[in-house]
């Protein structure tokens, strides 16, 4: 399901305005300090990878803030809210696409085998 805008993106994660309180105080984001992940295992695999790619996109937007030099969150969203509604009319994938394009996501580094010795 794609969000409505970045805003409601950030509200959600962070359990302000109509998400106060939503699933508990502090929004996903006081789920995700208490115990990582572990939370979304109650959920279905879509639903769980809904939360994943949310989890990246707002953290796209805090590197965003600290990239652009932006003095407040809000000024970064509303920056990229024009993005995010032009991308919708490309692609299925318009969250992803605005995390990749503005390049604010961190990627993970490969694991890698230790060489048996």
């Amino acid at each position: 399901m794609r969000a409505p805008s970045v805003v409601a993106m950030w509200k959600e994660w962070c359990g302000l305005e109509e998400f106060e309180g939503v699933p508990i105080e502090g929004g996903i984001d006081a789920l995700e300090k208490q115990g990582g992940t572990k939370w979304r295992s109650g959920y279905i695999g879509a639903m769980q990878k809904r939360f994943s790619k949310r989890k990246m996109i707002i953290t796209a937007i805090s590197n965003a803030k600290s990239v652009r030099g932006d003095d407040t969150i809000e000024k970064t969203i509303s920056a990229l809210e024009e993005d995010y509604k032009n991308a919708a009319n490309e692609s299925n994938l318009v969250e992803i696409y605005l995390v990749k394009k503005y390049g604010y996501h961190e990627k993970k580094k490969r694991k890698t085998k230790n060489p048996a010795t």
